[in-house]
């Protein structure tokens, strides 16, 4: 469990270093404009926040009945949640709605959307907003999506739930944890060996619009294993 947490880390790590770039590594530092800026600035950024979460829930967003959200990300102004779930409810416990794993709301007045109704048949470990207006990717452990076929990625539209049919990602033979949008490439990393039938251990790019495996990224990342040697005195191996 360690290694695959590890593995996970090092993968999220990497997704999210190459989506980004390097060039805030070439950046020059701001001129200090007075004597002590520098002293002033430090100050501000190493200042703790002060403010916290309120306990009382919103009364403006719906609530998951059961299970968990995993992720949460906005499209326009519809927000999409995703997790491990079957149950949510209108704002206050309002009326419920059964909802696999992946429901959307409006981020003004909560109301929980009634057309974006995918069905996926496993858990949602990610969700990323989509390379046209009006999409969303969802990623994590299922294999269908709204009874087609979907390896652990799809490509959904925000305002029918449908699947977007010009997305057809390679499959992975895991669970993909994480999403990164970058240019003209998809980075993905998760639980898996294999992507497209090409060894790919927990990391990938796919092709955004059509999820063609991308040959940009040829790394993958190895589970560690425990070396073991055999004691000169007992003959026992550790």
């Amino acid at each position: 469990m360690v290694s695959a947490l590890v593995n996970f880390g090092l993968v999220s790590a990497l997704v999210g270093a190459v989506a980004v770039g390097t060039t805030s590594a070439s950046a020059a530092p701001l001129p200090a404009t007075a004597a002590g800026g520098a002293a002033a600035t430090a100050a501000v950024a190493a200042a703790p926040r002060v403010d916290l979460p309120s306990e009382v829930p919103s009364t403006g967003t719906p609530w998951v009945q059961d299970g968990q959200v995993q992720r949460i990300t906005q499209v326009g102004n519809t927000m999409i949640a995703g997790g491990q779930f079957s149950t949510v409810a209108e704002p206050m416990g309002g009326q419920e709605y059964a909802r696999t794993n992946l429901f959307a709301f409006d981020d003004t007045t909560g109301v929980v959307s009634q057309s974006f109704v995918p069905q996926v048949n496993g858990g949602v470990e990610t969700l990323l907003p989509g390379p046209t207006a009006g999409t969303v990717y969802a990623a994590g452990g299922f294999t269908s999506v709204n009874g087609v076929n979907s390896s652990h990625v799809v490509l959904l539209d925000v305002a029918t739930g449908d699947r977007v049919e010009s997305f057809r990602p390679v499959a992975t033979n895991g669970t993909i944890q994480t999403l990164a949008l970058h240019e003209d490439r998809l980075y993905v990393g998760g639980n898996f060996q294999r992507a497209g039938g090409v060894d790919h251990a927990g990391f990938t790019a796919f092709g955004p619009i059509t999820g063609d495996l991308d040959p940009f990224v040829g790394a993958g990342f190895r589970t560690p294993q425990r070396h073991r040697h055999r004691s000169p005195r007992t003959g026992l191996t550790q």
